[in-house]
């Protein structure tokens, strides 16, 4: 089998005694390359996505635009300014990331918990800071799960332009 990594063979002139004088084989193992799967075909490209028919996303935007506002609403209220909120809608749960003013500490949200769960009508709620875009994140699950075209995920910036060899991208910024 030369598409295995390892492969075992059994050479019967190589055995040993183990306890209870039972002769077990001696088992070599064979250590192929890495393979290169462009190797083999050097002039493929990849399909254009126009194959794909192009689909809106089938979500509730006037849920999501509900939900931003009372974010927003309940921020005010506790006195905590910020910049904007982006929202990011994904296949079980959509992100609203909160873009905080100068002087920001984190904790004046994350006590926020308890209030954004009841007033958005959800336990499945979670608040952690994103630290390379130093904003907060607020992922709150869907009601129903949110049907993504497969074509705008494909063609979106975090899939073409990736350093992965296979990107993985299920989610649709709104």
């Amino acid at each position: 089998m030369k598409d295995e990594l390892t492969h075992n063979t059994f050479n019967h002139s190589d055995k040993r005694e183990s306890e209870g004088n039972i002769e077990q084989p001696i088992i070599e193992h064979e250590h192929f390359e890495d393979y290169d799967p462009t190797r083999d075909l050097p002039n493929y490209h990849s399909p254009s996505t126009d194959l794909l028919e192009n689909f809106d996303a089938i979500f509730s935007t006037n849920k999501v635009i509900e939900t931003k506002e009372i974010i927003a609403n309940i921020l005010r209220a506790k006195h905590i300014a910020i910049q904007s909120i982006e929202v990011t809608v994904g296949y079980t749960n959509t992100l609203y990331e909160i873009i905080p003013q100068k002087g920001f500490r984190i904790n004046q949200i994350k006590r926020l918990h308890a209030d954004l769960s009841f007033h958005l009508s959800t336990v499945n709620l979670s608040i952690e800071p994103i630290f390379d875009r130093g904003t907060i994140g607020i992922i709150v699950s869907n009601k129903e799960q949110t049907i993504l075209p497969i074509r705008s995920m494909i063609n979106s910036n975090d899939f073409v332009n990736t350093i992965y060899e296979l990107p993985y991208r299920f989610k649709t910024l709104l």
